[in-house]
């Protein structure tokens, strides 16, 4: 019995040698004849060595040019003998993780990955050459509040399939308009989290009030007065309606979104009371660049004592 346990395991592991072996033949010969795409000896000569063809390959790939699941790391060991070694480095882009720069322009382009999702990019001309980074999915910001000729900083980081493909760009995580003075937070993305981009110094507004708010912290606790409460339309869903307070702060005139009314149908609040509020700026927010506007995490009325929680925790 162990015999021709052996034996089957055996067989087994040659008949995988030998589907391994024959990759090139049937996934990829069929097409690299000389006439639909290059031949293996073309491409040999083209590409000497296989993290160059791997590269490549992945490249066509993520262009849409050559399709998926083809088993390109296994053909590459079949042409080269080896498998490619993971490049671990990315020129100074995944080192430094900031570029500055001015924008040439602004794009919409497909995704490498999901090639139906569209995003928007900017091409960065730096003194290290041009550079093109990508922002943030279109269906999620709409519109970006970036021109040619805008002097900007970006934080970010180079995915790691981009280093071992050779895609040239960088993943925004930050991106600070010194032109405009606006800050773009790109941060909810989940690489953006793993990386230092908190010591960011960010382009501060001298129309802004708030200046400090302009900066990476998410939110603040602040005390003021109450000039006015009314219920206005959402930001986003206009068919949301919220409780709007007009607050006069040390720093200046402010505008906070308390509430939604359906949360809380009725606030103890009233002009000339005394609030601390908890307030943050949401990403989509900052993309509209509204000046002196936030929202509120959570509220107490100091003049009557009342508390009002709205997020369990905020940014």
């Amino acid at each position: 019995m162990r015999k021709l346990l052996g034996a089957f395991v055996l067989l087994c592991a040659l008949s995988m040698t030998e589907a391994y072996a024959s990759l090139w033949e049937a996934n990829c010969s069929s097409c690299h004849n000389g006439k639909l795409a290059p031949t293996k000896e073309t491409l040999l000569q083209r590409y000497s060595t296989p993290e160059e063809f791997l590269s490549a390959a992945r490249k066509a790939v993520f262009a849409g040019k050559m399709p998926r699941g083809l088993g390109y790391p296994l053909v590459t060991k079949e042409l080269y003998g080896r498998f490619p070694k993971a490049s671990g480095t990315f020129s100074r882009i995944a080192t430094v993780g900031k570029i500055e720069g001015e924008v040439l322009k602004l794009e919409k382009i497909p995704g490498f990955g999901k090639r139906k999702v569209m995003w928007w990019t900017v091409d960065v001309k730096t003194d290290e050459g041009t550079i093109k980074v990508w922002l943030v999915p279109v269906w999620r910001y709409p519109s970006i509040n970036l021109r040619a000729g805008d002097k900007i900083r970006v934080t970010g980081f180079a995915p790691p399939y981009w280093q071992v493909s050779g895609i040239k760009g960088m993943m925004a995580c930050l991106v600070e308009n010194e032109t405009t003075g606006t800050l773009l937070d790109l941060t909810f993305k989940p690489l953006c989290r793993r990386i230092n981009v908190k010591g960011a110094t960010s382009v501060q507004s001298s129309s802004t009030v708030l200046s400090s708010l302009s900066s990476f912290k998410r939110s603040q606790v602040l005390t003021g007065k109450v000039l006015s409460l009314s219920q206005q339309p959402g930001i986003g869903r206009k068919n949301v309606t919220w409780w709007v307070a007009d607050l006069e702060t040390p720093q200046g005139k402010i505008k906070v979104y308390l509430t939604p009314t359906f949360r809380f149908p009725t606030l103890d609040v009233a002009p000339g009371d005394s609030l601390q509020v908890t307030i943050f700026t949401p990403p989509r927010w900052k993309v509209l660049n509204l000046q002196n506007t936030y929202m509120a995490c959570y509220f107490k009325n100091l003049s009557k004592g009342s508390e009002y929680r709205i997020r369990k925790r905020c940014p």
